[in-house]
């Protein structure tokens, strides 16, 4: 994450973003039959704001801006029992590929009315979207501790996908 900044003399202008990508591969054991297998578990994050930001000292205050966030996760995992089947079976396996994205754009002002009393407006327009994608494997007997997308496909896979905007407020004394 890292932060950037520059002073106009009127306003500031302030970027702040980030990214992150991670892969894990972990195995967590439920004792004493279970284990929960873990062949992918990756997640790539980034995100961006830009604002624009100023006033006078003990006058009006105000700020506009623009954000974007992005997610991608891809998760292969079952629920492993090695006393099921000669080379043990998976109670359940799955894979998880998800993408979030979102854009937003918003704006305050503050009004000093008194010493002790300011007036605060505000608007923020928020553009989200989600897609995944499920895939069931189900029980797989005698499946050993292998990925099973190496094997063939899932018995059961479902698109989703989410999209909304919204426009929220803020008034306030």
């Amino acid at each position: 994450r890292g932060r950037i900044a520059y002073d106009f003399g009127g306003a500031i202008l302030t970027y702040t973003g980030g990214f992150r990508d991670t892969d894990q591969d972990a195995d967590q054991a439920l004792p004493p039959a279970y284990e929960f297998l873990e062949f992918a578990n990756n997640i790539k994050t980034q995100s961006h704001e830009l604002r624009l930001n100023g006033g006078a000292l003990g006058g009006i205050q105000w700020q506009v801006g623009g954000f974007y966030f992005n997610e991608k996760l891809s998760n292969v995992r079952g629920l492993y029992n090695r006393f099921i089947g000669p080379n043990g079976s998976f109670i359940n396996f799955f894979t998880r590929d998800t993408k979030a994205e979102s854009f937003a754009a918003f704006g305050q002002v503050d009004v000093p009315l008194t010493d002790t009393l300011t007036a605060v407006a505000g608007l923020r327009y928020t553009d989200d979207s989600r897609d995944g994608i499920f895939g069931n494997y189900g029980f797989v007997f005698n499946a050993g501790r292998v990925d099973q997308t190496t094997i063939g496909p899932a018995q059961s896979i479902q698109n989703l996908s989410a999209e909304g905007d919204k426009l929220t407020w803020l008034a306030g004394l």
